[in-house]
């Protein structure tokens, strides 16, 4: 099998990332699930540091809800309870810009993000612009609410 994501990645081992890693293989994490199941935390910042791709799955709809950005928050929260140095502008670049890349839906190309809208962020209710590191603020700050509106390029 090759696949084209791994889902969860709870349990994969540092050798089991770098067998990924070397397959072009991008891990789509699920934080809502492994943090109500108390299971094993992924190795995020390791998966980051060999440029795999993290997907961000809103697992367990029944339980939870869709909350796309509670999931990225509680993604911070595993990155916090792992105690990892992580780069959280990559993790930022990694949820914001390149999610269907890690997903490798259709025949999209990097390049083709040159195409994709710039998101605005109220700063009146996250208040980034005070934070020491503005890329975790905007991972572990940032609502749905906090969205002004988005600005797509004239691609014509």
């Amino acid at each position: 099998l090759k696949p084209d994501f791994v889902v969860h990645g709870n349990y994969l081992s540092r050798s089991d990332i770098d067998l990924l890693a070397k397959n072009n293989i991008n891990v789509v994490i699920c934080p809502r699930n492994t943090l109500w199941f108390g299971l094993r935390i992924p190795d995020i910042e390791y998966m980051l540091e060999n440029d795999i791709l993290l997907g961000i799955g809103t697992d367990n709809a029944g339980l939870q809800g869709l909350d796309l950005w509670a999931s990225i928050q509680d993604l911070v929260y595993l990155t916090r309870l792992r105690r990892a140095e992580v780069d959280y502008r990559n993790l930022a670049v990694s949820v914001f810009t390149k999610p269907y890349l890690a997903l490798k839906i259709g025949r999209i190309r990097e390049e083709e993000l040159q195409g994709i809208g710039l998101a605005l962020i109220s700063d009146s209710t996250t208040r980034i612009r005070f934070s020491r590191n503005p890329w975790l603020s905007l991972l572990k700050r940032t609502s749905s609410a906090d969205v002004l509106g988005v600005i797509y390029p004239d691609v014509s």
